[in-house]
């Protein structure tokens, strides 16, 4: 994989040195209460039990035997790692010889060698997915649902869907996403969730709907015959509105997706304490006007909220006011603040232009400190750069960036959300150097 760029905050205007460590310090406060970005997605995400795909083994304290087990998937990893495809036999040759012991001797000395063996199958099928060997990476998934086990054959299943989606093979995803809702009598309302918001993803937002509305039928009739509580059909049928006003707002209703989420709203608590699932939404399709009352609303979420305002108010041809309200962002004390959201945080910076680079530090010090770090925090790298003309090191974040959302199968570029800001803050001679990363559409 292509090293992060990690050029220290040093390299950039020497006389706003003390502003940079001071905003990088909140910008580490606030990475540490939310590494992963969760709050950015949907319930039915959160609901989702995301398959592990990155390297699992410790670093050992001393380097490994020379020709162990443990040796051979150091050296393949490291091939992998600067996407090298001499790591190919190396991993077949792991996974074929592991795959050929007795369980029992796998499983010996506290599971040592059936930690190798599922560690090298994951990053294998990873590593497969990445190079797009997309018909290799899906043979491999069923040897990893037989090593993890029948607790995780769903999260497996759900991810082979986003493998074939990303191999542009949609039929093929929404046919095993449509399998598991009649294969069996008896599943979570979520993989209905799963079904429809497939249909979004591939441009047929229609469709989504029916299944949706199909969801709400077979919901019933599980509350209607006991086999879920009047609490757990609450519950199910708040997602189900959720997801119908996403989908809704997909379809350019703008009165219907208001009206499915007040619905969700009135049936779990959970979705207006978080209303940025709609507003956030809303601004993105250009609904303004209309996100700004839930935006006022969210009294828990100041950053997320304060930024979003700012957004809409812009949109709405409201510059300065805007201004004012990234302003408030920008200085806010994070030390006070429980709230996940270093993405409006950092983008509240950027749109004020982040002049001495304050923000921009602060992002590179966690990619430091984190190599693993999440695609999205190099997008917000990458846009950085560009914000600041530097296309090589905007480049260098928004590779590794978009390989990691390959690597999860998220999608083969960044996603029309972050374009969205690339527009919005970057050149159109700059816009036109990176849109190959984007979905700019």
């Amino acid at each position: 994989m292509i090293d992060v760029e990690t050029q220290d905050f040093a390299s950039l205007q020497s006389d706003a040195r003390f502003c940079v460590f001071t905003v990088r310090r909140k910008i580490l406060r606030l990475y540490s209460q939310t590494q992963d970005f969760a709050s950015l997605r949907s319930k039915l995400l959160q609901r989702i039990e995301s398959p592990p795909m990155t390297e699992q083994t410790a670093k050992p304290t001393l380097p490994p035997i020379k020709g162990s087990w443990e040796d051979l998937a150091q050296q393949a990893a490291r091939l992998a790692s600067t996407q090298n495809d001499d790591a190919i036999p190396l991993y077949e040759k792991l996974i074929s010889r592991l795959r050929a012991l007795p369980e029992t001797t796998r499983l010996a000395n506290q599971g040592r060698l059936q930690a190798i063996f599922r560690n090298a199958a994951i990053n294998f099928h990873t590593y497969l997915t990445v190079r797009e060997r997309y018909d290799a990476a899906l043979d491999l998934i069923p040897l990893i649902e037989e090593i993890e086990g029948e607790a995780k054959r769903a999260a497996w299943q759900y991810h082979k869907a986003s493998v074939l989606y990303q191999a542009g093979r949609f039929d093929e995803a929404i046919a095993q996403l449509r399998a598991r809702v009649e294969a069996t009598p008896d599943f979570p309302t979520v993989h209905w969730g799963q079904l429809a918001m497939m249909h979004v993803h591939i441009g047929q937002p229609e469709a989504g709907a029916q299944v949706l509305d199909e969801a709400v039928q077979w919901l019933e009739q599980k509350v209607a015959s006991a086999e879920k509580s009047v609490a757990q059909g609450d519950e199910d049928r708040a997602l189900l509105a959720s997801l119908q006003a996403q989908v809704a707002l997909e379809r350019r209703d703008l009165e219907g997706a208001i009206g499915y989420y007040e619905r969700a709203i009135l049936l779990d608590p959970y979705y207006d304490e978080n209303l940025a699932i709609l507003y956030m939404r809303m601004a993105q399709h250009g609904y303004a006007e209309a996100a700004l009352p839930y935006i006022l609303r969210d009294k828990q979420h100041a950053i997320r909220a304060g930024f979003w305002h700012g957004f809409v108010l812009k949109q709405l041809g409201k510059p300065t006011e805007a201004q004012r309200q990234w302003e408030k962002i920008a200085a806010s004390d994070l030390a006070k603040t429980q709230e996940r959201s270093l993405m409006e945080f950092v983008l509240a910076h950027y749109y004020l232009g982040d002049p001495k680079g304050e923000a921009l530090g602060g992002i590179l010090r966690l990619l430091k400190e984190d190599r693993g770090a999440s695609w999205e925090l190099l997008f917000l790298a990458g846009l950085g750069w560009g914000l600041r003309g530097n296309l090589q090191d905007a480049r260098a974040n928004l590779s590794v960036a978009v390989t990691r959302r390959k690597a999860m199968a998220d999608g083969a570029k960044l996603p029309y959300e972050s374009w969205i800001h690339a527009k919005a803050l970057l050149s159109e001679e700059v816009q036109t150097q990176l849109s190959s990363y984007f979905e700019t559409e």
